[in-house]
């Protein structure tokens, strides 16, 4: 099973490391672009430029992504978990996905979510469990 573990490891870091470049370079376009917006209108914006669309939304989905979104993380979380590679994985290792995710957004410069914010996050992507919540947090400043 060791290998295994490590293949899936390495998978989830590689994905990681690729959305962290991606999201910088298109977070960078979109705060030149919208230079008034915060970072949650442009996480929204990153997801879907069109606001009508977004805005035309049934209420339960527009505050699951409004959720997802107050945070580079939890945007990023959502894309991989609803639309990327790691759709269908189990909760174990989206939740370990959250931790690779962490370290490379912030190696790209990003500000770090607080815990209150990650744990609302992971509650609305239906990854939370106070089960996790020390491990999920340790190595936090």
């Amino acid at each position: 099973m060791g290998i295994i573990n490590w293949i899936v490891q390495k998978s989830m870091q590689k994905e990681a490391k690729k959305t962290a470049k991606f999201v910088r370079e298109t977070y960078d376009e979109m705060k030149k672009k919208y230079p008034d917006l915060d970072g949650k209108d442009i996480h929204i914006r990153m997801l879907n430029e069109d606001m009508d669309k977004f805005n035309n939304m049934k209420e339960e989905n527009r505050k699951y992504i409004e959720t997802c979104c107050e945070t580079i993380e939890g945007f990023c979380y959502m894309i991989q978990m609803d639309y990327g590679n790691l759709k269908g994985f189990m909760t174990f290792r989206l939740v370990q996905f959250t931790k690779y995710m962490d370290y490379y957004l912030y190696e790209q410069g990003f500000k770090k979510q607080t815990k209150e914010q990650k744990e609302k996050i992971m509650k609305a992507l239906n990854i939370y469990s106070e089960d996790w919540e020390e491990w999920i947090n340790c190595n936090r400043q």
